[in-house]
């Protein structure tokens, strides 16, 4: 990994936000002929075994019972999210569901208030509502109906985004003292382990031909992991959050490419409208030194993030 000392952080940072829509992509492609329970399992499976081993390879420290009580129930909301994620790619668009998952951000507040007693600003409300007014628009261009399952998939987005905002209050509580790499490992066990008996009744084990498709996005989704976190290690993340909106034009591109998915104008308007409400609450407050930590920022400034799914 020495070369990635030589790159850019943000040219770091657009790279795994690519990656992680041709993820997405294709989960979207491969959920047509392969369970959605088999390609999650195998996208966690994949991960903590190239996580995971190398920790305990290494002879990292063991979490403790508190950490691991903590971790465990983060699990739990992180699976959730890749669940509803996921599923809502089965109903939506590929740039439709990026752009109602960019609300995860707006969430943030509201879970850091109950959880971290954090005070909401004024300005963090005010973006939330502005967020959401985004969302009526992005999704008013086709009406969603109960016969496509349009409507499920929407709220299965929200969904997705709420809990995903959830893990990342969470892993704001304790990502300084337990550290990414234990973050990482957890991360990918915990999630294969919920998925193991559910797998072992109602899951089916992939064919020949399905498996390479399976273990590519489990490589994804952990190449996507480690870039983020080299990016984040060497550049604030209030200067690097704005480059999560870059993914709304890779959705695009390959939602048009392979699924025949075209833009839509209120999809557009929508998302301008959830990017501006977003970077209302990455707007530093004040000026002079270092720059503040946006509000409902989920990580310190140079703790890495946690990639979705």
């Amino acid at each position: 990994m020495t070369f990635l000392r030589s790159i850019p952080a943000p040219v770091i940072a657009l790279v795994a936000i690519a990656l992680g829509s041709a993820m997405d992509a294709v989960i979207k492609g491969a959920t047509a002929t392969i369970a959605l329970l088999t390609i999650v399992f195998f996208r966690y499976l994949v991960g903590m075994v190239l996580v995971g081993a190398p920790y305990l390879a290494l002879r990292k420290p063991l979490p403790s019972p508190t950490a691991l009580r903590f971790h465990a129930m983060r699990g739990a909301a992180q699976l959730s999210a890749a669940l509803l994620f996921f599923y809502s790619l089965t109903r939506l668009g590929l740039a439709e569901a990026t752009t109602i998952g960019f609300t995860a951000t707006l969430m943030v507040a509201p879970f850091a208030r109950v959880i971290l007693g954090e005070k909401i600003h004024p300005r963090a409300a005010l973006a939330a509502l502005l967020g959401f007014v985004g969302v009526l628009i992005a999704v008013s261009g086709e009406p969603p109906t109960e016969n496509d399952g349009r409507l499920i998939g929407i709220l299965a987005c929200l969904g997705g985004a709420a809990t995903y905002a959830l893990t990342l209050v969470m892993l704001r509580a304790r990502a300084a003292e337990d550290g990414a790499f234990m973050i990482a490992a957890l991360s990918n066990a915990l999630p294969t382990l919920y998925l193991l008996p559910f797998m072992v009744l109602f899951g089916t084990l992939p064919d020949g031909g399905d498996l390479p498709v399976l273990v590519l996005i489990g490589l994804m989704g952990t190449g996507l992991w480690i870039l983020m976190t080299f990016a984040y290690a060497r550049a604030e993340a209030q200067l690097l959050a704005p480059l999560d909106y870059s993914a709304l034009i890779w959705s695009g591109l390959l939602g048009y490419v392979f699924f025949s998915e075209a833009l839509s104008w209120q999809l557009l308007g929508g998302a301008l409208v959830i990017i501006g409400a977003c970077l209302l609450v990455a707007i530093p407050e004040g000026v002079g030194g270092r720059l503040r930590a946006r509000i409902g920022l989920p990580l310190p400034p140079r703790d890495p993030p946690d990639p979705k799914g």
